[in-house]
């Protein structure tokens, strides 16, 4: 059995959809300007889904700490990814080209470092190899969110929108469909060797 209850999880994300909208749109919340608030929210909603969703009960402090420290690294993921594309990137490189890169770097080292968080504080179980499928699916997303952003520009999809809730919701979905499906796929080959 797994140490999450996975549909406890998605039900957790399905609520922060609505959160985020109300933190966007809601005149009682006010419209997001800060961008770096928005990404501490976006962060530690996925991390509190993680860890309301642990079947095991104990260890209170740990969940709080471990919600905080999910917050704050996703304010810093973003500047991680600036500065692997300012390294990696040559100085004549497209503009329009480099944005797609930067969310590509930034969530593949975001989603690795929180995968690595996960392992260690909570899924001990996780195989190795799902690590491949997180960072895949997450970079993915991000990547095609950024490269369709001129598209939702020009549909008229407000910023809010495009920049804001699309990637954070298509980035948690990413990320907990993969670890959900690498777990249950890890699971069942254990139920079929015996080990």
């Amino acid at each position: 059995m797994s140490e999450l209850n996975w549909t406890r999880h998605f039900l957790y994300l399905s609520l922060g959809i609505l959160l985020l909208a109300c933190l966007a749109y809601s005149p009682i919340f006010g419209r997001i300007g800060d961008w770096f608030g928005y990404l501490f929210v976006a962060g530690a909603w996925h991390a509190s889904a993680i860890v309301l969703a642990l079947r095991q009960s104990d260890r209170r402090a740990l969940r709080l700490l471990f919600v905080v420290l999910v917050g704050l690294w996703s304010l810093l993921v973003p500047w991680v990814g600036l500065l692997l594309a300012g390294t990696l990137l040559p100085r004549d490189f497209p503009s329009g080209a480099a944005l797609p890169i930067v969310f590509g770097l930034s969530s593949a080292t975001g989603a690795a470092s929180y995968w690595l968080l996960i392992r260690w504080w909570w899924l001990p179980s996780l195989s190795g190899g799902s690590i491949f499928w997180v960072v895949a699916s997450c970079t993915l997303v991000s990547v095609l969110i950024a490269a369709a952003q001129p598209a939702l520009k020009g549909f008229g999809v407000p910023s809010d929108i495009s920049v804001h809730l699309l990637p954070s919701v298509l980035w948690w979905f990413a990320f907990s469909g993969a670890l959900c499906l690498s777990q249950r796929i890890a699971t069942r080959a254990c139920l079929l060797t015996g080990s």
